[in-house]
């Protein structure tokens, strides 16, 4: 089931995207915290945090859409090897 998910994405492009808005959820979720504690984040803190998380997040998802990738592409190359008539010499 997840290989048919799989051929239907692609990974460098969603994975991500994915990243990019978990790191927008943690922003958020970092600013109704500071309102429950009593003390609003400002513009600034809000911005900062906000663009660190998304870039965070985001170059993670984009190591993860690129090891995915890499395993696919080493997965095929193996299965081209032993699919090959072995060479006697």
């Amino acid at each position: 089931m997840f290989r048919k998910i799989y051929d239907c994405i692609n990974p460098m492009v969603v994975i991500p995207i994915c990243g990019v808005l978990y790191g927008l959820i943690r922003g958020a979720g970092a600013y109704f915290d500071s309102v429950n504690a009593g003390d609003a984040m400002t513009p600034p803190q809000i911005a900062g945090y906000m663009l660190g998380a998304v870039f965070v997040w985001g170059l993670a998802g984009l190591a993860v859409g690129w090891a995915f990738q890499w395993l696919e592409k080493r997965g095929a190359r193996r299965e081209a090897r032993a699919g090959e008539p072995e060479r006697q010499g």
